[in-house]
């Protein structure tokens, strides 16, 4: 099991970019079939720092997901549509990592 997770800071007015990344958290899990949860950094962040995350159950699981986004019409509008209020490239991981993180879920198979 791995845990993804997409690390944004943006700018702009909270109500437009909150409504914008609950929007996207909605689309991909729609999209993909994976939950997809939104958080909104607090102490410690920057403001305007959203971070999505989601299980995927491998690497194989993770790749097909993100090729469905890549091939989808209104993930990548929705893309498209927040280049406006990004400042810069995301983060993804936990750390500056790009690769998603192996997590134990307590579960045994």
């Amino acid at each position: 099991m791995i845990l993804f997770t997409r690390t944004l800071t943006v700018l702009g007015n909270p109500r437009e970019t909150g409504a914008w990344a609950r929007k996207m958290a909605k689309l991909v899990t729609e999209k993909t079939g994976k939950e997809t949860a939104l958080w909104l950094g607090l102490s410690g962040t920057a403001t305007g720092t959203h971070i999505f995350s989601a299980f995927y159950e491998n690497m194989a699981d993770f790749a097909t997901a993100t090729g469905m986004l890549m091939a989808d019409e209104q993930y990548l509008d929705g893309v498209t549509e927040a280049r406006s209020i990004w400042p810069a490239r995301p983060r993804t991981g936990m750390s500056r990592s790009s690769t998603p993180r192996a997590v134990s879920t307590g579960a045994r198979s």
